[in-house]
Parts: C-alpha cells; structure tokens; sequence
C-alpha cells in the first residue's frame, strides 16, 4: 500500500465546520510536507473564517 501524498487530519468543529474539504487540501499541497507550517495555516484559515469555537488540529502525513 502506497501512503506516500495522503494524510490524516483530526481537527475539531472550531475548524472543519468553517473551512471546506477543498479548501483543506489546497492548504495541504501548498505547504508540502511541513506539517507544523500547514497546522498553523489551518487554524489561521479558521480564524479567517470567522470560527468562534476552539480550534484544534493533529495533522499525520503518509509516506514521509
């Protein structure tokens, strides 16, 4: 099984319900495989987005 271009996010309301699956992976082909980087742009997308609840997210990429 190849896992190498996948990942797996764990993210509470505070940024799934404000930000679209689209939107998510085009954060995460921008940034490549720096994770920390892209964590810190989903939370500020979020934000962005006008989220009012708490924000979390773990982000696991495959193949790296």
């Amino acid at each position: 099984m190849n896992l190498r271009n996948t990942f797996l996010l764990l993210s509470s309301n505070g940024l799934h319900d404000y930000i679209c699956k689209e939107r998510i992976r085009e954060i995460d082909l921008a940034n490549g495989e720096d994770v920390e980087k892209e964590c810190k742009d989903l939370v500020e997308e979020a934000l962005s987005s006008e989220s009012a609840d708490n924000i979390t997210d773990v982000l696991v990429h495959g193949g790296v």
